[in-house]
């Protein structure tokens, strides 16, 4: 029980340290450089892949990504979309550290017939 109070009180002080807000998903509105330099290394290692970034906002985009609302009514068509309808073309879907969208939005593109989807995961 120790154990989850202290992991609780850790994580309520990263929050507040990071002067984060909240989206409408629940997530952080904020980039760690460390973020930002993960997401380049994937788009890096995966020129072909069609990045998305799941939230509602999140600050700017890196070139080459797109920002497709998770909760968005036509959210897979979007998706369809950027991937130029290929269901199987690779999906990289992302939002921020200790947010749990873009594992919800890689499950949601799974279920719709999408094949190749990962989700970034940030430190």
């Amino acid at each position: 029980m120790m154990k989850n109070i202290l992991k609780g009180l850790v994580l309520a002080s990263i929050f507040s340290m990071a002067h984060v807000g909240l989206n409408a998903s629940g997530c952080a509105g904020h980039s760690s450089q460390s973020e930002k330099q993960v997401l380049l290394d994937a788009m890096a290692q995966y020129p072909d892949a069609v990045f998305v970034n799941v939230l509602q906002s999140a600050g700017e985009l890196p070139d080459g990504a797109v920002r497709i609302p998770m909760n968005n009514p036509d959210f897979i068509e979007q998706v369809k979309e950027a991937a130029g309808g290929d269901m199987s073309k690779t999906i990289m879907v992302y939002c921020k550290a200790l947010c749990g969208a873009s594992k919800m939005a890689k499950e949601k593109l799974l279920e719709a017939g999408f094949i190749n989807v990962e989700d970034v995961q940030f430190p």
